[in-house]
């Protein structure tokens, strides 16, 4: 195996070629962190959320 270090990266190849990139339990933290709404995110998506919700409720039939 080929390793390569860069930053908090490690870059390993397999036997077959594929590339594997090992992270760090901190840079792991970063990336879910990246993925977490803002509080104002959060607020959009819960408004939209609460008028789907209306809308769904006020139509008319049932959807299968």
């Amino acid at each position: 195996m080929n390793a390569k270090k860069k930053d908090e990266q490690v870059t390993e190849y397999t036997n077959d070629g594929f590339l594997i990139e090992i992270y760090t339990d901190d840079r792991i933290r970063e990336f879910l962190a990246e993925n977490e709404l803002t509080p104002e995110q959060k607020k959009r998506l819960e408004e939209k959320l609460k008028e789907s919700k209306k809308l769904n409720s006020s139509s008319h039939g049932e959807r299968f």
